[in-house]
């Protein structure tokens, strides 16, 4: 049993350490675009000593750096089944991001 429950949280780490990131977000993706401008959804986990401000700021400036990125919303907010801070954040881009 215990050999079981090992397994599991080890394969619980490692679904989380080899996410793919993009631009820095784990996800990333096209929203509903707003009054014609490309709009994004991304998200991810926050670094120790990592703000959502700051991670936003830096996925929306890797995503589109031509584009004049905005930030449209954003949060944190902590997952208490596992001590992790996620974050998440809307922007918009004057250009389309590609592969988004």
């Amino acid at each position: 049993m215990l050999r079981l429950c090992l397994l599991f949280v080890g394969g619980l780490c490692l679904s989380g350490c080899l996410t793919p990131m993009r631009f820095g977000a784990e996800s990333i993706e096209r929203a509903e675009d707003t009054q014609g401008v490309p709009t994004y959804y991304a998200s991810g986990h926050l670094d120790p000593g990592e703000t959502g401000e700051s991670k936003a700021s830096e996925v929306m400036q890797a995503a589109c750096p031509n584009g004049n990125p905005i930030l449209v919303s954003g949060s944190a907010m902590k997952i208490n089944i596992v001590p992790r801070w996620m974050w998440n954040a809307t922007f918009t881009c004057n250009e389309a991001i590609p592969g988004v």
